[in-house]
């Protein structure tokens, strides 16, 4: 009996060895799966933050260079255009106004004429 007893406490004490390293083993590969995944986590946020800022600078840089073009097509109209402008439009409507008075002038008229015939 003593031989099964000291056969099974060193098949426990073997089994609890194995147990022991299997832990030790899987905490370690635990471990190194976390600082891998630090690793990479930094490394791409580094990345990220170095590209969005490129991407930044180029739409700068895009917005400028569409207003300078967009400046060149489409030039601000000079005070004296802006004058002349004016003038025209009031240079029409005040034509419109004397022939619309001249019209109902020439109505007058004929209304006048007709009632003293």
């Amino acid at each position: 009996m003593g031989k099964l007893l000291s056969l099974q406490s060193q098949v426990e004490q073997t089994v609890g060895s194995a147990i022991t390293k299997a832990e030790d083993l899987y905490l370690s590969l635990i471990k190194k799966t976390s600082e891998l995944t630090d690793n990479f986590y930094d490394t791409n946020r580094t990345a990220t933050i170095k590209a969005c800022r490129k991407l930044r600078e180029l739409n700068v840089k895009a917005g400028e260079a569409a207003a300078s073009v967009i400046a060149k097509v489409e030039k601000e109209p000079s005070k004296e255009e802006k004058v002349k402008g004016a003038v025209d439009k009031a240079a029409n409507v005040t034509k419109k106004a004397v022939e619309k008075a001249a019209k109902v002038a020439g109505t007058i008229e004929r209304a006048k004429d007709q009632a003293m015939a």
